[in-house]
């Protein structure tokens, strides 16, 4: 649920006449149409708002909720037709659409969520893919996320208020740098078809290898890159399941 302007694409041309035009609504009256999958409306408060949800009705009863508002002053643009819904009355209770009341109660969200995420971002400028900044956005946001679920499972304000953004984050990077892989993942399994030795590749000095006309292993030497040859270790059927690269087992690879 949220408010929209008048003019964005997609918004329904009636509405926009209602917005643009004042006193055609009476206070508290609404006009909608559905675009799509989402309901587009406008509701006559003090002046005219545009609003879209996703996650409202309006022609039930109980998509209305009672409130008390406040008359508006003489100097409102719509002053006219709201003050003669009030009387003599300052305050009055009306049944407004309970997409309004939940907007009105919930509209800081987002800002909140912003706010905290611009803190203590991640993301990189000068990024050059858009994948990169997508990335970096969805871990600010778990972050955040994480933030908010740790404070709301405290029971008092002043626990709350004892759990500062900062030191939550800080803590957070600490166990993510620390955290160390559990070594019952690294289990050996077989590759349907042979694959070069990872430790090998960088360790060719040290990797060995059968000789074709006997059974005595040497170590392989890597050759000058200029000369366009170089050497090669074995390709192995096993790899680590955890580290998910092909390794040796029948040598020290592994």
């Amino acid at each position: 649920m949220g408010t929209t302007r008048k003019n964005i694409p997609g918004f329904p041309e009636k509405l926009q006449q209602a917005v643009e035009e004042k006193n055609k609504l009476h206070y508290n009256s609404i006009l909608a149409r559905v675009v799509g999958n989402c309901l587009c409306f406008v509701w006559q408060d003090n002046k005219a708002v545009g609003g879209i949800t996703t996650g409202h009705s309006l022609h039930r009863s109980e998509d209305r909720v009672v409130r008390r508002r406040k008359r508006p002053n003489d100097t409102s643009s719509n002053a006219v037709a709201a003050r003669a819904a009030f009387g003599d009355q300052v305050r009055k209770a009306f049944p407004i659409p309970r997409a309004i009341d939940d907007y009105n109660h919930g509209m800081n969200g987002i800002d909140v969520a912003n706010q905290l995420r611009s803190n203590y971002s991640i993301h990189r400028g000068y990024i050059n893919r858009w994948w990169h900044a997508v990335f970096y956005w969805l871990i600010d946001i778990c972050a955040t996320n994480a933030f908010q679920l740790y404070r709301r499972g405290t029971t008092t304000r002043e626990d709350r208020a004892q759990h500062q953004h900062h030191d939550f984050i800080l803590q957070l990077s600490k166990q993510l740098v620390s955290s160390e892989i559990d070594s019952t993942i690294h289990s050996s399994r077989k590759l349907a078809t042979g694959r070069y030795c990872a430790w090998g590749r960088k360790h060719l000095d040290q990797c060995v290898k059968n000789r074709r006309s006997s059974n005595t292993r040497i170590p392989l030497k890597t050759v000058d890159p200029n000369s366009g040859h170089s050497s090669q270790p074995k390709q192995v059927r096993t790899y680590c399941e955890g580290c998910n690269v092909a390794l040796c087992t029948d040598s020290t690879c592994w």
